[in-house]
């Protein structure tokens, strides 16, 4: 996802290269205009790097809900490529934890991390600023 329309729709682009397009009732509408962004404002919001595939988003919608109800329990953790909650379980790999926490940001949940001293990295919901920021 590359950026939003006025409307609130999601511009996707193919990964690589290709023109933006925009999904509408299933099907596909390419954008009929450029590539390059225009200087002015124009009727996109553009989104800020690293910009997600529509697969990368669609794991992350799906997983998002397994690791807030995860987190409820407790912190998580990203250690040796995997992302563990606080019973040692696996939930995911670190390739799909990385799109997965950029997309829940995104969406106006705020995470804390802490690097720990065996070497893993502590992840848990800061509940005030997510708060703050009208996410319930």
């Amino acid at each position: 996802m590359i950026a939003r329309t006025k409307a609130g729709d999601p511009v996707w682009r193919m990964y690589g290269k290709g023109r933006p397009f925009v999904l509408v009732d299933g099907g596909v509408r390419e954008l009929r205009w450029w590539w390059r962004w225009p200087w002015w404002p124009s009727t996109l919001r553009h989104l800020p790097e690293p910009h997600l595939t529509y697969g990368q988003v669609a794991t992350a919608a799906e997983l998002s809900t397994t690791v807030l109800q995860v987190l409820k329990r407790g912190p998580i953790f990203l250690s040796r490529g995997f992302l563990k909650g606080c019973d040692s379980r696996i939930i995911t790999t670190r390739a799909n934890a990385v799109p997965l926490f950029h997309w829940m940001e995104g969406c106006g949940i705020a995470l804390t991390r802490r690097e720990l001293q065996d070497g893993r990295t502590e992840i848990d919901l800061d509940v005030e600023a997510t708060a703050k920021n009208n996410v319930r």
